[in-house]
């Protein structure tokens, strides 16, 4: 349901489910996790409100066809114990709303360069 004001103007234009648990499976922090797009791609992502960029798995990121030349370099981001290399990039983000106008905007991804024979851990989702 949309929140209101008290004239009857939506407060908001739009309104989600979300689940609230962990992240992964090897997690106990409940976290709010929403449907959204990266692009054009579906998946599903925690909110974290202290993260400088957001994060995109490596996997969605090919499924973007990113061109390297758009992409700036920037120096290794420390995450989950782990430095990571990878570039920046603008893309598109929308929250799906379930009621209402989904929400979109245009936050700058970092996107992890993975080294031969690394794996990204399938588990950790978009943030």
């Amino acid at each position: 349901m949309l929140i209101r004001f008290d004239n009857g103007d939506p407060f908001a234009t739009g309104a989600t489910f979300y689940e609230y648990r962990p992240a992964t499976k090897w997690e106990v922090t409940p976290r709010i996790i929403v449907s959204v797009l990266i692009g054009h791609i579906r998946t599903l992502a925690f909110v974290d409100t202290g993260g400088v960029y957001a994060i995109c798995p490596p996997d969605i990121a090919n499924g973007l066809n990113l061109d390297p030349r758009d992409g700036i370099s920037t120096r290794p981001i420390q995450w989950r114990g782990n430095q990571i290399r990878g570039m920046l990039y603008r893309i598109p983000l929308t929250i799906l709303a379930e009621e209402g106008v989904s929400l979109q905007i245009m936050p700058t991804f970092f996107i992890p360069r993975l080294e031969p024979n690394q794996v990204w851990n399938d588990d950790l989702p978009c943030i």
